[in-house]
């Protein structure tokens, strides 16, 4: 059984363990910049709203960013 909390996040009981079903919609932006052909560094932000069909509502906003490094097999010839 899983901790059951209220709304203060306040412990009430346990709750059975069960499927629920949610409508979700979410909103996405980000942004990559390459800094030469190797690395690629991005910042990207998104919100997401959950309609709880049997619960409430539920809204996460999240933020992150990125360094990558990538190699591209030399398929092709390139000059450097």
């Amino acid at each position: 059984m899983a901790p059951l909390y209220d709304a203060a996040n306040v412990g009430v009981g346990d709750a059975a363990p069960r499927t629920v079903f949610d409508l979700t919609a979410r909103l996405s932006a980000g942004f990559d910049y390459r800094i030469n052909r190797h690395w690629i560094a991005g910042v990207r932000v998104s919100g997401r709203h959950a309609l709880g069909l049997g619960a409430g509502a539920w809204d996460s906003f999240e933020g992150a960013v990125h360094v990558s490094w990538y190699w591209y097999p030399r398929w092709w010839y390139f000059d450097d």
